[in-house]
């Protein structure tokens, strides 16, 4: 009699952790709101079954031998520890997830604290602006000149001296200021030293020249903040309930994070339709020649616009191609190699073979299916010196590696058991101003389809020419687009707004 309240109690107990479990799973379960309806019943009235037979093995009374009634209690802990194990998992699954969407989500990136960089030499011993502030200091003439000048005053503070700015229109001119001693320092956006990467002779600028100091510009300080950067447009709500466009940023940076402005080295528009499962990719080439609109419509690489924010690459695109463009999603090279590495590498189909060099050695390419791993698929999507066709394959090749990682995100259990290395890969890496709301609801929508997608892919082309632009008048590297594939992207978008299914090209 006694052993049995003893018994009883400590199967209260289980019962009581048990339900405890199922109910926190539920809770998040029902928070993350991405499950379907049916899907959540089907849980809850399977959870319910094994829950009345953990009630049952724990509570039923009887005449039973003693190694049969030893036999069902520890069937009955058995039972609950893994109904209690897997509600736990659930929720924790449920948890993490919602914790990303809401630091990944509805992000709006505003105009927030600029970096500027005070710039010496790498052979220069200067230990403190103190040392420099007697030299002349170099300066961009428009480029970013307000945040500029709203750093010299902080550096003059600083020093307790008056600078001496020497001022240039270009970027390259700048550094050539430096690097032949014409000024001991400059002082310009961080953002805007990525500019020298686009011009021979000049790739090497950051072992040729190292950062004194850095000071971070607030935008009421910043006179010309009103076009440093372009602020993101707010979605119409429940946008993405029916079809609609979504702009794909690559930033260029490998820093840890997602800086406010940078360069984007991707540009592709998903056009996605819900209702008849279409994807449309369509890539932009980064050195795509077009208006500036954060600089009153001058003309410029489409790479460069992303140094006014990607809202600014947005309304660039969106000019382009006649079109509202509501979402983005913006991720850099660091977090798409984790992404990667943490699904346990894509597999992509290269219609060439070819190699390329990445920071570990050489990446030889198979025509056929290759499988790659974070570092040699990014390497492969940067990689346009060896493709005959130049920047246009390149793009062709960024859609490839897209079509594949939805292939492995959307295939067999790759979420389930990676689902903790992608959630941390995209932490500080990812970030789209879709509301966790409406991507709740696509997904919700996808899950209680389960019908496949069917993806297109289109790039735009273009001829090389040698250009001034308005973030380098230095003439430099630029494609001309070619209109008629401009006509022909807007009319295969066109069809898949209006639900109709484009042609493979």
């Amino acid at each position: 009699m006694i052993r049995n309240k003893i018994w009883r109690r400590i199967a209260a107990v289980v019962f009581l952790l048990t339900l405890a479990a199922i109910g926190y799973a539920a809770y998040r379960l029902i928070r993350l709101n991405m499950l379907p309806q049916k899907m959540l019943i089907a849980i809850g009235a399977a959870a319910a079954v094994l829950l009345v037979l953990c009630a049952f093995l724990l509570f039923k009374k009887g005449r039973h031998r003693n190694h049969i009634r030893q036999l069902r209690r520890i069937l009955a802990c058995v039972l609950c520890a893994a109904l209690s194990g897997g509600s736990l998992y659930a929720a924790d699954v449920a948890g993490r997830l919602t914790s990303t969407l809401d630091t990944t989500t509805n992000v709006q990136t505003e105009a927030a604290g600029t970096k500027v960089g005070v710039y010496v030499r790498s052979d220069d011993t200067a230990a403190a602006v103190t040392d420099i502030v007697s030299d002349p200091v170099g300066v961009l003439t428009q480029l970013g000149r307000g945040a500029a000048d709203a750093a010299v005053t902080q550096l003059e503070a600083e020093a307790g001296s008056e600078a001496q700015l020497t001022e240039t229109d270009a970027m390259t001119d700048l550094a050539d200021l430096l690097y032949n001693g014409d000024v001991r320092s400059i002082v310009v956006k961080e953002s805007y030293l990525s500019l020298l990467e686009d011009v021979d002779g000049y790739a090497d600028y950051s072992s040729r020249m190292r950062l004194l100091r850095e000071y971070t510009i607030d935008p009421e300080d910043d006179t010309d903040a009103s076009v440093a950067i372009t602020e993101v447009p707010e979605p119409e709500p429940d946008a993405a309930e029916g079809a609609f466009v979504m702009y794909l940023s690559g930033s260029d940076t490998r820093d840890a994070g997602l800086p406010e402005s940078s360069r984007s080295d991707v540009n592709i528009l998903a056009v996605v339709n819900p209702d008849t499962h279409e994807v449309l990719l369509v890539n932009t080439p980064r050195d795509y020649y077009i208006p500036n609109p954060a600089g009153g419509g001058a003309l410029d690489k489409l790479t460069h616009l992303g140094l006014n924010g990607v809202g600014n690459s947005m309304q660039g695109l969106a000019d382009l191609y006649g079109i509202s463009i509501p979402y983005y999603a913006q991720i850099n090279f660091t977090g798409f190699e984790t992404l990667i590495d943490a699904v346990g590498g894509v597999d992509v189909d290269s219609p060439y073979a070819f190699t390329t060099d990445t920071d570990g050695g050489a990446t030889h390419v198979v025509q056929g299916m290759n499988h790659f791993s974070g570092a040699q698929v990014l390497a492969f999507a940067r990689e346009r010196h060896a493709l005959a066709a130049g920047d246009n394959e390149r793009g062709r090749n960024q859609m490839l590696v897209i079509e594949a990682v939805i292939r492995k995100l959307t295939s067999g259990t790759t979420i389930l058991t990676h689902y903790s290395s992608i959630l941390d890969s995209l932490s500080g890496m990812f970030r789209t101003n879709m509301s966790s709301d409406d991507l709740s609801t696509f997904v919700r929508q996808q899950l209680n389809s389960g019908a496949g997608w069917h993806v297109t892919r289109f790039a735009v082309s273009g001829y090389n020419d040698e250009q001034p632009s308005y973030s380098l008048p230095t003439p430099n590297y630029v494609m001309q687009p070619n209109w008629d594939s401009v006509s022909e992207a807007k009319n295969m978008i066109g069809e898949v707004l209006a639900g109709q299914t484009p042609q493979d090209s």
